[in-house]
């Protein structure tokens, strides 16, 4: 799983010498891949049509839905273990990165 967080956000953190340290690289990776996302989506929002607005903001939000309850799923496996918190950040980190080309293939699509 680390290797995603390589491959999203360009930081390895599989050089961090503890757990400790591990989980506040990968929250610092999730937090800016969720920027990243974050402007993509509004990237696409300015790109689309105003009728296809809502749409979109619906989907977006209906995705983040999505990606909270499925990376608390993920941890939840790892409750009470040092190695939770870079369990969900990793999560989040690897569906923001699938959003981002799913966002960026709506642009390229037209919106």
């Amino acid at each position: 799983m680390l290797m995603t967080i390589v491959l999203a956000t360009a930081v390895s953190c599989s050089h961090a010498p503890t757990q400790l340290a591990m989980n506040a690289c990968t929250a610092q990776a999730a937090k800016a891949d969720d920027a990243r996302e974050q402007r993509a989506y509004a990237a696409l929002v300015a790109h689309v049509e105003a009728s296809d607005k809502p749409l979109v903001r619906a989907a977006e939000r209906a995705w983040a839905a999505y990606r909270d309850a499925e990376c608390k799923a993920t941890a939840a496996r790892f409750a009470g273990g040092s190695i939770m918190p870079t369990e969900q950040s990793t999560c989040r980190s690897t569906l923001d990165a699938d959003r981002i080309r799913t966002l960026q293939a709506a642009m390229k699509e037209g919106g």
